[in-house]
């Protein structure tokens, strides 16, 4: 197990063919800035909107630890193109929509070797049916992170809608456990409503076992992050857990984990400005 964790609390989307919502990203505490060119930008918006996330990485990075550029699917007329965009950036990846097996996942990093950035991560979205049935095939494909698109999903099960999410609690538990047995990150998507259901869906989507979960705005950051982050009684539990009384073994690498998190959430948040 890993003693370096990484923070991917909030996953944070921005639309680049809002000039004010781009601009306005470079301030928000995200640990995860993804630029959206596919459901936030319109077709006919689709090439403008990739020189708007060149002229804005060329004016410095956000606050995000990661960076990265959703593309459209590879078997759109917008897809590959969208690729060899992202290939000149300075990004850290790229997130695949409606990842249905690992064949995508290979034809994005031959294209991605191909342009020269080997080095590059691969995020899959997994919004359909038949990408929660392969997600253990796409987990283990060398991929950075799996990110839930429940709206999608939702629809593509033919689901009710409801506050508790029941009936995608399977789909996502699978997503989860394919994210842990190959020790990759797994983001949730963001929970629609009020600020208490905003809320509530983030400390189920914790409770669930995700790393963190998508958000759109400033607001959702926060709370995201704030929610995220170890407890005080966690991190208690854990001390107790590594001084010997209750803990051993794999009980006391999760301690560990726990506490090298909760060193990393405050060193980030020292950070930030008051």
């Amino acid at each position: 197990m890993s003693m370096t964790p990484k923070l991917r609390r909030s996953f944070l989307y921005v639309p680049p063919a809002h000039a004010a919502m781009l601009e306005d990203s470079r301030t928000i505490p995200a640990d995860l800035l993804c630029y959206d060119l596919e459901d936030s930008t319109p077709p006919d918006a689709k090439r403008p909107a990739r020189q708007a996330i060149a002229d804005h990485l060329a004016a410095g990075r956000s606050r995000a630890s990661e960076v990265l550029v959703r593309v459209n699917a590879l078997d759109t007329e917008w897809g590959h193109e969208d690729l060899r965009f992202a290939a000149t950036l300075a990004i850290d990846g790229v997130l695949l929509p409606k990842v249905e097996g690992d064949a995508t996942v290979r034809q994005a990093r031959a294209m991605l070797d191909g342009a020269g950035r080997s080095e590059m991560a691969i995020w899959c979205l997994i919004e359909t049916p038949l990408g929660v049935l392969r997600v253990e095939q796409i987990a283990s494909g060398g991929v950075a992170g799996l990110v839930v698109g429940g709206m999608d999903l939702a629809e593509g099960l033919r689901a009710r809608a409801m506050p508790s999410r029941l009936p995608l609690w399977h789909a996502l538990s699978q997503i989860v456990l394919a994210a842990r047995a190959f020790g990759i990150a797994a983001i949730d998507a963001m929970t629609a409503g009020d600020a208490d259901a905003a809320e509530e869906g983030c400390r189920q989507t914790r409770d669930l076992g995700f790393d963190g979960k998508s958000v759109f705005n400033r607001a959702g950051v926060a709370a995201v992050n704030r929610i995220f982050s170890p407890s005080e009684e966690e991190i208690a539990h854990a001390r107790t857990a590594i001084e010997g009384r209750g803990g051993y073994g794999g009980h006391v690498d999760h301690a560990r984990r726990i506490l090298a998190f909760a060193d990393l959430v405050r060193a980030t948040d020292a950070q930030e400005p008051q």
